[in-house]
């Protein structure tokens, strides 16, 4: 708090229960008091500690086989988003002979990692 001033509050070091809903108090002096109240959610993050994992079960497939592979995210608050993309476009859980399935574990202190896997009729 020693960095902040009359307009600005500066938190170091945050942890995530300091989550939630901070709210700033303006008054008027007498004789009219008037009061204004603004507040907004603040919510820390425990972003994921490297990049996801990626396995398939082979490299190369031939066509009509089931490619079959897995993402996963290292654990983080809240849980990452995991999307797929094939060629440059992006998976989705309605197209074709495509299936993709989102696996959420809760680890240790309160983080989450995330899985997702998918198969593909080629």
């Amino acid at each position: 708090i020693s960095q902040s001033n009359a307009w600005t509050v500066a938190l170091q070091d945050v942890q995530r229960n300091l989550t939630g809903f901070y709210k700033c108090e303006v008054s008027a002096d007498a004789p009219f008091f008037h009061t204004e109240i603004k507040s907004g959610l603040m919510i820390v993050v425990d972003l994921p500690e490297g990049d996801p994992s990626l396995f398939a079960e082979k490299q190369k497939y031939s066509l009509g086989e089931k490619i079959r592979a897995n993402c996963s995210s290292r654990p983080s608050y809240p849980a990452a988003n995991l999307t797929w993309f094939v060629n440059g476009l992006q998976g989705s859980t309605s197209c074709g002979n495509r299936s993709l399935a989102f696996v959420q574990v809760r680890c240790w202190e309160g983080k989450y990692s995330g899985g997702s896997k998918l198969k593909e009729l080629l």
